[in-house]
């Protein structure tokens, strides 16, 4: 057997060496260990090797935060941006134009103006609500079927995702 990497896997383990090489590389955990197998010996405190373990990451991952556009440019050679994929489906509720029904899972609606996504819900279909609004935000309401005998009921895209209750 043989194992293939994705498009997803290679342009995250590129992206991780374009940004922090010691990400991919065996170093940092091998380091880790030895500090475990010291612990485990008697020879290391657990909660300072717990706390110099945590702040290496931690700084390891601001690191990665304020870098990581170099990943969005990776990922776009690869993928579509979001923007460029889905169908108009609903209108947003802050800008009143038409959002993008990513079917991809995870399911969601993304506006192209206000470069917002919203959650739906899982394993079902979508489809518009008779342009019904809602009346706490104005974003058109969607209809969510579970297919075939299933339950359907509409929901609000930025009520789901953000509720209001």
């Amino acid at each position: 057997r043989r194992l293939t990497p994705t498009t997803l896997g290679v342009v995250l383990v590129h992206g991780y060496q374009k940004i922090d090489r010691s990400l991919v590389q065996a170093g940092m955990r091998s380091s880790v260990e030895r500090q475990l197998n010291l612990i485990a010996a008697g020879k290391a405190d657990f909660d300072a090797v717990l706390q110099h373990t945590l702040a290496t990451f931690r700084a390891k991952f601001d690191y990665f935060v304020a870098q990581v556009a170099a990943m969005d440019q990776l990922f776009e050679v690869s993928f579509s941006p979001l923007a460029e994929s889905g169908r108009p489906l609903s209108r947003c509720g802050r800008c009143n134009r038409y959002m993008k029904y990513i079917s991809a899972r995870p399911q969601r609606l993304y506006c192209p103006h206000c470069d917002e996504t919203y959650a739906l819900p899982a394993n079902g279909a979508i489809k518009l609500n008779k342009e019904i609004k809602c009346p706490l935000d104005n974003f058109e309401l969607v209809l969510w079927s579970a297919g075939g005998r299933g339950k359907t009921f509409s929901l609000c895209p930025y009520c789901y995702s953000h509720p209001p209750f």
